[in-house]
This record gives C-alpha cells, structure tokens and sequence, in this order.
C-alpha cells in the first residue's frame, strides 16, 4: 500500500517536470493568485491544506476530502481599485464512490486603462480609454484512490476582453483552456503531502 502511494506520488512528479516546458508564459497568470481568505493569506502555500472550496485554486485533488457540499465567494479590490478580483466556486459530493465536482468562476477587471503613443511634439498622449476583464470557467473533479490519498483536475476555459472607449480602435476579444493536476496524501489528521501542477499547457488566441 505504502508503496503504492509512493510510486503516484513520484509519478506525478515526473510529469511535473518533464511538461513545464511546454507551457504557454501568461495566458492564464491572474489565477496564481488564487482565491480564498485562508489560502491567499497563506501566500499560495495552501496545496495540502485545500480541502475546502479553495481546492480548485490550490490542488483539485482536496476536493475530495471537502465534504458534501459548499461553496465560496470573494471580492477584492486592489491597487486603489484599478484591479477587481471577483471569485465564485460551488462543489457537491454525490458520494465517495462517484467522487466530488466543482464550478467556479474567476474574473479580474481592469478599468479606465489608458492607452498612449507618441503625440506630434514629442511627448506620450493618451489616445483611448479601455476596460478589459479576464475570465476563467473551471470544472474540478477530484476522487479518492486509497484511504488519504486523492487525485484530480481542473479543466478551464479562458475568456478575455478589451473594450474601448472610442472607435479607433475596435473590441478584442480572446479565448483559450488550460488544466491543473493534482494529488494529495493525507498521512495523518495533521500531516499530508501535495503534489501540483499549475498550466502546465495554457494557450490563448487573440482575435487581432
């Protein structure tokens, strides 16, 4: 048995390392910073203590010791307001042997962004203003293999855009998915081990 969860464990950790090279830089980077109070205060910190409705954030796989129901739901205004952080997540648990979903929902926006260029005297102008929101849709499936130890994934669409003020420059819209894997193994009330992988593959296309 012991054995066992330790070859998953090892195993998770090969694929960690050998597909981080593929990744796609910054297609899905606002949801490093998670979401939840515990996690987020935690600084990220939180991959073998998510087993709670911050779990798609941190390690899907603690889904699955979350319970039978619940669901969370922040808000965060940053930097004097220019950044909303928006976060909404819900997960049941039918029973064990069919494991535990989630949906969450995570939106930044960014508002009255100025755009500029070089004015005719030298000096940068601004030309437009824009709002632009970013938008991630998950579904998170988690189970349990053996007794304390778990696995799972979240699969995400990925939904931007920028508006402008002004019809200069016309709308962009983009849209992509990306997926996190994980694994948890709980050895004691107190004790466990968390296995992650964040995007390893998150693409993004642009309309323009």
């Amino acid at each position: 048995m012991l054995l066992f969860k330790l070859t998953v464990l090892l195993g998770a950790g090969l694929i960690t390392s050998v597909s981080a090279e593929g990744s796609s830089l910054y297609a899905g980077d606002y949801l490093a910073a998670g979401f939840g109070a515990r996690g987020m205060a935690l600084g990220g910190a939180y991959a073998a203590l998510a087993t709670d409705a911050a779990a798609p954030a941190y390690n899907p796989a603690g889904l699955a010791f979350a319970g039978h129901f619940g669901g969370l739901f922040m808000h965060s205004s940053r930097f004097a307001g220019l950044v909303n952080y928006d976060t909404l997540c819900g997960f049941w648990t039918p029973d064990e042997a069919a494991g535990s979903f989630a949906l969450s929902w995570v939106r930044t926006g960014y508002d009255d962004m100025k755009l500029t260029r070089w004015g005719e005297d030298g000096r940068p102008e601004v030309y437009d203003v824009v709002d632009s929101t970013s938008n991630a849709f998950q579904l998170t499936y988690a189970r349990v293999l053996l007794e304390g130890l778990s696995a799972g994934a979240t699969l995400r669409y990925l939904y931007d855009d920028l508006v402008p003020d002004t019809a200069e420059i016309g709308a962009v819209t983009a849209d992509g998915f990306g997926f996190d894997v994980g694994v948890l193994w709980r050895l004691t009330e107190t004790a466990a081990l968390a296995l992650v992988l964040h995007d390893p593959y998150t693409v993004k296309n642009w309309s323009n």
